[in-house]
């Protein structure tokens, strides 16, 4: 993430970083009770998706832990909890009962919905960055324009030279 006019701040850097799945190993405890909450809320999800049997259709509600996850965490983790969706999801259907007439139309629907998942987890992704990039954006105006009401005062205080005080 690299702007001709910014360069690549230390934000960005460590932005990026952050989304290497190198660094989930280090993860904080609030970090991991965030992905933890995600994964008991599928579990919820998937119980009450197996409940409500096949014939009723719960699939929005399995991105939110994906957003919550992408938003929190990162991409990595977010399309992470988008498989355990799309897994969750299938196995809700499949212990309630749900036959399908052709294998095709399993592996359709399965690749519908983890790739509907992956689409939520990638523009929340970018949402993120953007919204992260604007408060970095909105910090320096703020600090240039501190910068300039100084030298604005400071050239109205100056002496000017050729016509005295």
């Amino acid at each position: 993430m690299t702007d001709p006019d910014l360069g690549a701040s230390g934000f960005d850097r460590i932005h990026e970083a952050e989304q290497s799945p190198q660094v989930c190993l280090m993860w904080s405890a609030r970090k991991w009770l965030i992905l933890g909450a995600c994964l008991v809320m599928l579990a919820g999800l998937g119980w009450l998706d197996y409940l409500t049997g096949y014939e009723m259709g719960l699939f929005i509600f399995y991105s939110l832990p994906v957003g919550i996850a992408t938003w929190y965490l990162g991409r990595w983790p977010g399309l992470a909890v988008s498989v355990a969706s799309a897994l969750t999801w299938w196995l809700a259907d499949r212990t309630a009962g749900q036959v399908y007439s052709s294998p095709f139309l399993l592996y359709w629907n399965n690749l519908i919905h983890i790739g509907c998942f992956f689409i939520n987890a990638l523009t929340i992704n970018k949402t993120r960055q953007l919204f992260d990039r604007q408060l970095v954006l909105e910090t320096r105006l703020r600090e240039q324009e501190a910068d300039l009401a100084r030298l604005r005062e400071a050239a109205s205080s100056a002496v000017d030279p050729l016509f005295g005080p």
